[in-house]
This record gives C-alpha cells, structure tokens and sequence, in this order.
C-alpha cells in the first residue's frame, strides 16, 4: 500500500472529505499512481492558510491519475470544484497549459475524529504539494486514533 500526504487548502479539504471534489488538479503525481488502477491512500493535510487548521483532517483513496488533455473541461472544473478561471490561472502558475495537469480521482473519503499532527505520521513539516510517506508510521498513527 502507497500512501501520500496532500496538502489542501480550505474549503477544497471539506468538499474533498464530503465527497463532493472528486478531482484534484495537480501538476505531478507518484510513478505509483500512473499504474491503473492505481491504489493509493491519500492522507489530507489542510494548510493553515485561508484559516486552516495545519492538520491531517482525514484520507482518501485515489484510483487513478488522469492527464486533463482529452478531459471535458467543464467537468473536469465541476468535479474538482474549481471554476475554469480558477484552473487556467493554476495552469499559469504552473508554467503549463492546462492539457499538461493531471486529474487525481479520488473516493471513499474518511473524516478523522479528531485532527491529527502531521508528527503523528513521522513527518516534521507540510509538503508544498504532496509527498509519500512511510506505511510503517502511516499504520502506527491510524492503530492510535
């Protein structure tokens, strides 16, 4: 089992974790996650901006890592919940177009009952993006909450 550790800002950790954001637009994504179907466990860390809390909120499964090229656009925007300015002005940050992101689809989302520190998975500070973690200490901190 893979496991990765995302950072999200609010409110897309929410929308991930409700099951409503079934996409997350990224520019890279794990070797791992190019294999289909891809089995990877998607830890959730909301950054503290925008009023976050700068904990491991919950986890998702993702099944796939799609290129948005050949993507309908306008799905792609509804179910990553972003708006399609929103997306092309990723995609300029980026320094890519938006046919070169990839498209995380993610389920099965699961809502921690309480917050957990990014320490209790062995990890001393927030990825920019995402990171892998090692299983041993992912299985050690959910066995404790």
């Amino acid at each position: 089992m893979t496991y990765l550790l995302l950072s999200l800002r609010r409110p897309y950790t929410a929308l991930m974790l409700a099951g409503k954001k079934t996409l997350e637009i990224r520019k890279t994504a794990p070797r791992e996650a190019k294999t289909v179907p891809a089995d990877l466990r998607v830890l959730l860390y909301e950054t503290r901006s925008a009023g976050g809390c700068g904990m491991v909120l919950g986890m998702v499964r993702c099944r796939a890592v799609h290129p948005v090229r050949g993507m309908d656009l306008q799905e792609v925007c509804a179910r990553a919940c972003l708006t399609s300015a929103e997306l092309y002005q990723y995609a300029a940050a980026t320094g890519r177009s938006t046919a070169a992101l990839l498209a995380w689809e993610v389920a099965e989302p699961v809502t921690f009952p309480q917050p957990l520190p990014l320490t209790a998975f062995g990890v001393g500070c927030a990825p920019q993006s995402w990171r892998t973690l090692d299983p041993a200490a992912v299985n050690a901190a959910l066995a404790k909450k």
